[in-house]
C-alpha cells in the first residue's frame, strides 16, 4: 500500500508495500539460538507479560534472545523477536506509548492488543534519537477502565536489540475537521489555496486519517493539479488516487494520478504534487493526508493549491449537401458513418474544426461519394418477394419475404 523513498511515502492502493532502500540496508536476520541470555524487562508472551502498574512508566530492556510470537503489519511483516507488557487502566482515558528515548538502539515496531487479541494500533516509524532513526510511537490510544491492554515491543524485518519503553498520559483527540468525510468535502475551484489540517481526521481509504476537497470540473476534459508545496513544513506522504463520487470510495473505484512528485517545491524540501485527468463537467473528490502508513506524522497542518486546466481534444462539425447547420456536431476521432444517405444518391460533405474557444476554423474542401445500391436480398429491409415453387439465389445469406395466400402449412427447403 505504501511506497517510500528518502522519507517520503506515496500511498498507492494498487501497488505492494516496498520499504525504503535505507531500511533494506539495515536488514538483519534474527536467529534466536544466538541469544541464550533471556535477561530482560518485558515478558515473552501475554501469559508472562510485564505489568505496568501506573503511568507515567519508563523501562529499559532487550528483545535479543526472545521468540517472534506476535506481528502486525504497520508497513510490512516482520520476523523480529518481541516482548510484551500489560496495562490495565483505572479509568477511561488515553495513553501514549513510544520507544523514542535514548535507550532504544534498533529499528523498533510497536503494536497493542486488547484482551481478545484484537489489534488496536500499530506503528513502525514515528520518531528518532541520536543513534537510531527508525523508532516507534503510538499517540493518544483510547483505553477503557478495567480492560487489560497488551503492548508488544517488536522490530522491523528481523531487527532486535535494546529498547527504552515510555508509557504516559495522553489527551483526547480533537474533533474531526469539517471535511473529514468525503460527503462533507470542501468545494474548491481552479486557483484556490486552502489551509487545512488532518488533526482528528478519520480514515476513509486506508488506515490513515484523511480530509476531502471537491474540485469543480468546468470542462469536458480537465487536468487537475493539487500541490502541498506552500505548507509550512515538509510533507513526505500522500495519496495518488481520487474519485468522481463518494460512492466510489466505498466501491474502490479510484482514479490514479497521471503524475506524482515530491520534489517540485521551491520553499520546502518536499511535499506531494499530484496531477489527474478527469472528464467533466462535474466534480472530482481528492483526499489529503499528512501521516504515512508507517505512522510518520507530517504536520498535521498543510496548505493545498488547486489548478484546473482544460484539456483540448480535437473535434469537428460535419456538414452534408451544403447544410448551414452541422449534420453531425462535435465529432471526435477520424471516422464517421452516415446512416442518413440514400442508395445510389450522391452525398457531399465539408468539415470544420472546433477550436478550444468553441469557434470553428477553416471549412474543408468538399468531398462527395455515392453509396452503392443495396442488392436485393442483402438484408431484411431489401428482402426478395418469394413465390410458391422454386426461388433461386446467387449468394448466401439471402433474405426473402413471402405472403401466404391461404391457411395451412408452409414448407421451406434449400439445396445447392
Amino acid at each position: 500500500m505504501a511506497q517510500s523513498n528518502e522519507g517520503n511515502t506515496v500511498i498507492n492502493l494498487f501497488d505492494p508495500p516496498k520499504p525504503d532502500a535505507e531500511k533494506y540496508a539495515l536488514y538483519n536476520t534474527y536467529v534466536q539460538s544466538d541469544y541464550p541470555d533471556l535477561t530482560r524487562q518485558g515478558g515473552d508472551t501475554f501469559d508472562d507479560a510485564t505489568a505496568i502498574a501506573v503511568i507515567p512508566y519508563n523501562d529499559f530492556g532487550t528483545t535479543a534472545g526472545f521468540a517472534d510470537d506476535y506481528d502486525e503489519e504497520c508497513s510490512s511483516a516482520s520476523t523480529s523477536p518481541d516482548v510484551v507488557y500489560s496495562y490495565t487502566s483505572a479509568d477511561d482515558n488515553y495513553i501514549n506509548i513510544n520507544t523514542c528515548g535514548a535507550g532504544s538502539a534498533y529499528d523498533t515496531k510497536l503494536f497493542v492488543y486488547d484482551e481478545a487479541m484484537n489489534s488496536l494500533a500499530c506503528n513502525d516509524d514515528a520518531c528518532a534519537n541520536d543513534t537510531q532513526g527508525y523508532l516507534s510511537s503510538i499517540a493518544d490510544l483510547p483505553v477503557l477502565a478495567g480492560t487489560t491492554y497488551y503492548i508488544v515491543v517488536d522490530g522491523w524485518n528481523g531487527s532486535f536489540g535494546e529498547y527504552e519503553l515510555n508509557v504516559t498520559q495522553g489527551t483526547a483527540p480533537p474533533e474531526p475537521p469539517a471535511n473529514d468525510l468525503c460527503e462533507n468535502a470542501i468545494p474548491v475551484s481552479s486557483g484556490d489555496e486552502v489551509t487545512g489540517t488532518t488533526a482528528g481526521a478519520t480514515p476513509d481509504i486506508s488506515s490513515v486519517g484523511d480530509v476531502w476537497y471537491a474540485v469543480d470540473l468546468p470542462n469536458n476534459l480537465n487536468q487537475v493539479t493539487m500541490s502541498l508545496c506552500n505548507s509550512a513544513q515538509a510533507i513526505g506522504t500522500g495519496f495518488s488516487v481520487a474519485v468522481y463520487s463518494c460512492e466510489d470510495v466505498a466501491d474502490g473505484n479510484y482514479i490514479s494520478a497521471d503524475a506524482f512528485d515530491f520534489y517540485e517545491c521551491a520553499n520546502i524540501a518536499y511535499a506531494p504534487t499530484a496531477t489527474w485527468t478527469f472528464e467533466g463537467p462535474g466534480t472530482a473528490y481528492i483526499p489529503v493526508i499528512t501521516m504515512s502508513g508507517s505512522g510518520t506524522e507530517y504536520g498535521p497542518e498543510f496548505v493545498a493549491n488547486f489548478t484546473v486546466e482544460s484539456v483540448y481534444v480535437p473535434s469537428f462539425n460535419v456538414y452534408r449537401d451544403g447544410a448551414t447547420e452541422p449534420t453531425f456536431a462535435g465529432v471526435s476521432g477520424n471516422e464517421l458513418v452516415d446512416h442518413g444517405v440514400s442508395d445510389a444518391t450522391e452525398a457531399c460533405y465539408t468539415v470544420t474544426q472546433i477550436m478550444p474557444d468553441d469557434s470553428q476554423y477553416g471549412e474543408s474542401n468538399q468531398a462527395c461519394a455515392t453509396p452503392l445500391a443495396t442488392p436485393p436480398g442483402y438484408d431484411c429491409e431489401h428482402a426478395i418477394t418469394a413465390t410458391a415453387g422454386e426461388n433461386s439465389a446467387d449468394a448466401q445469406p439471402m433474405w426473402y419475404e413471402y405472403t401466404a395466400t391461404l391457411d395451412g402449412f408452409l414448407t421451406i427447403s434449400s439445396q445447392n
